[in-house]
């Protein structure tokens, strides 16, 4: 009996090497898509790589490299402009990487909380306002954690009067998903502690709070 478990199992195996293989290709050839497209992009609308010696080329394969080996991360961007200091803008963008994130979180459930909440009370949806900042602002703050920067991309934009070069940035920031949805569910649980009115609502708002987000 054994032996006939430890022969299925090698057949289950060997069965299902196939579909995984043709999986693997798919997504390889939809991230080299990926890759083609964005180093497009970015040589099209003039932007180089800050804060590496690296080309675009190696940036983005190893970038797209992470992303084919583990399907679990996504991907937050922030944008920085109009700025003269490189550090400045690259803190800008991370600052505005995480509000983007947050909003995003909060959107999510904000739209699904009235409705799904059934008969609540004005006090309820005028807690929920109140929350919903709460939370927004604790979500930008635990996501920080999380975000590890993939590449950036510089570009100049102007000149000022003075001659000073103006700049723009864009950067990219991995992120675990598992990862993410573990600083959501913290976020909403200390956003709890100072929404009494909404605490017999958790269960739902910890469901609405674990979906996915993506973003990019």
């Amino acid at each position: 009996m054994k032996k006939t478990m430890q022969f299925l199992l090698v057949i289950g195996m060997l069965m299902a090497c196939p579909v995984m293989n043709a999986q693997n290709k798919a997504l390889d050839k939809a991230l080299k898509k990926e890759y083609k497209a964005k180093k497009k992009e970015l040589e099209k609308g003039g932007w180089e790589i800050f804060g590496s010696s690296r080309s675009i080329d190696v940036t983005l394969l190893k970038h797209y490299e992470q992303l084919n080996e583990n399907e679990n991360l996504i991907i937050i961007t922030g944008l920085s402009g109009a700025f003269n200091q490189k550090s400045l803008g690259r803190d800008k963008a991370a600052v505005n990487a995480q509000t983007a994130y947050a909003r995003q979180a909060s959107s999510v459930i904000s739209g699904r909380f009235i409705s799904e909440a059934g008969s609540a009370s004005n006090d309820v949806e005028s807690e929920f306002e109140k929350f919903s900042q709460l939370y927004e602002g604790a979500v930008m703050k635990e996501i920080k954690n999380e975000m590890i920067e993939s590449y950036s991309v510089i570009r100049q934009i102007e000149t000022t009067a003075t001659g000073k070069p103006v700049y723009e940035m864009q950067s990219y920031y991995i992120v675990d998903n598992a990862a993410a949805k573990q600083a959501r569910l913290k976020a909403l649980r200390e956003c709890l502690r100072e929404t009494e009115k909404l605490q017999k609502y958790s269960n739902l708002l910890e469901k609405l709070v674990s979906e996915d987000i993506t973003q990019e």
